[in-house]
């Protein structure tokens, strides 16, 4: 692979004399415009204008290295733009959405200076050596018109676009924000679980776990209606020992003639008098 040396800075036609550039007439439509007004043989003070916007566009790129962000610009996802002295990573394609105002539509990218993230590192490996009010763990972040030093990294996650609410991580719908370990734990509480007598879990693959029990009469059936309607498929139902027997269940049988996505009606055979069932259901 070719590895090209950086050119020197100077701009064509930067120190062209008066009347000797002149603004291309149609950018959009090319050199198709000159059979329109030059007879096919455009000027010269046309090409000092294309030569010198070629220029001063390489000469932009090597100041800047990262484009500042343009209201009109039409940006794809990954993009990378400068605003307000932080550097933003495009989520989505945009147009006219400013870097900052939208942790949907753009992500700060990097520190607006080097040597706060230098010493960002050296805080949290030193334990805030040197640093006034940084201590270990902290972390450093620099953007917009300020540094800040000594932010937290819950902090810093929220500057990324945000913490997940316990609602929003029970809802289990977002991919736009984190996680934190107490917000996982709450995203198996709440509307996902109930730990009563007739309980169920949500997990976040889909599967929904249900458990209960249910007096059953022999010869007759039971219905057991779940606490939650599985959406989909009810994957597994199960029957465990009459609840309390210890012995003598070799001639009892439990069994589910019919069942739903709601509900499953247990059997029970061989058994004088009624009997209390567990059961349990798998489903997504």
């Amino acid at each position: 692979m070719t590895i090209y040396q950086r050119p020197d800075e100077r701009v064509f036609s930067e120190n062209a004399q008066p009347g000797e550039v002149q603004e291309f007439p149609d950018v959009p439509r090319g050199w198709g415009v000159a059979f329109e007004q030059s007879e096919g043989k455009p000027p010269m003070e046309w090409f000092n204008w294309l030569h010198r916007r070629f220029d001063r566009a390489l000469r932009y790129l090597m100041q800047r290295g990262i484009p500042e962000w343009s209201i009109t610009e039409d940006y794809p996802v990954h993009a990378r733009v400068q605003h307000n002295g932080a550097t933003y990573r495009a989520l989505v394609p945009s147009v006219g959405i400013e870097p900052g105002t939208s942790v949907i539509t753009w992500r700060p990218w990097a520190s607006s200076s080097a040597s706060d993230i230098d010493a960002g590192v050296l805080a949290v490996a030193r334990g805030g050596t040197g640093l006034t009010g940084v201590a270990v763990g902290d972390v450093l972040m620099g953007g917009g018109n300020n540094t800040v030093i000594g932010r937290t990294m819950q902090q810093l996650l929220k500057d990324l676009g945000g913490i997940a609410t316990e609602a929003e991580a029970q809802a289990m719908t977002r991919n736009d924000v984190f996680m934190t370990p107490a917000m996982l734990r709450a995203a198996f509480m709440g509307p996902n679980l109930n730990t009563g007598t007739q309980g169920f879990m949500r997990h976040p693959s889909g599967l929904i776990e249900q458990w209960g029990r249910v007096d059953v009469v022999p010869g007759t059936r039971s219905r057991v209606t779940f606490p939650i309607t599985h959406p989909t498929a009810l994957l597994n139902f199960q029957l465990v020992n009459p609840a309390g027997t210890t012995s003598g269940y070799a001639d009892r049988f439990a069994g589910w003639p019919e069942y739903s996505l709601a509900w499953a009606d247990v059997v029970l055979s061989n058994q004088a008098g009624h009997a209390t069932v567990w059961w349990r259901s798998l489903g997504i």
